[in-house]
């Protein structure tokens, strides 16, 4: 457990402040797009064979993990929905998004850049939401 928690100690950070600062939809949701894929690189070692299911602290750290990128939807979502809540279908789809899984196809089976991926996923976020 405390290696696990060193390593996470060490993972890029995703911070609420850094998507506070943003003004507009699009640039909280580039911020946190990008926040993702370099956390999704780092993590990746121990997703990539399901470290997320079978080691117990890893499923731990995948879970605090899942409730802070939901509060990280909700801040960089928030200029959209003007102290609404953000719908639960739209939350879901994004976490879909912003998943390791989704990054996972885009850079290991497509071949595309990290920045690539970041902007595809703020694209596609934004049209949804936008609409």
């Amino acid at each position: 457990m405390a290696c696990t928690r060193h390593t996470a100690s060490r993972a890029p950070v995703q911070s609420e402040g850094t998507l506070t600062a943003c003004s507009t939809l699009r640039q909280r949701v580039a911020v946190l797009a990008e926040m993702r894929c370099k956390g999704h690189t780092y993590f990746h070692p121990w997703l990539k064979w399901g470290g997320d299911r079978v080691i117990p602290e890893v499923v731990s750290l995948m879970e605090e993990d899942a409730t802070r990128t939901e509060r990280l939807i909700t801040i960089a979502l928030s200029p959209a929905y003007a102290d609404k809540r953000v719908p639960e279908e739209m939350l879901n789809i994004v976490l879909v998004l912003l998943g390791y899984h989704s990054w996972a196809s885009l850079r290991l089976e497509r071949g595309c850049s990290q920045p690539e991926i970041a902007k595809y996923v703020t694209n596609a976020i934004c049209k949804l939401v936008e609409k």
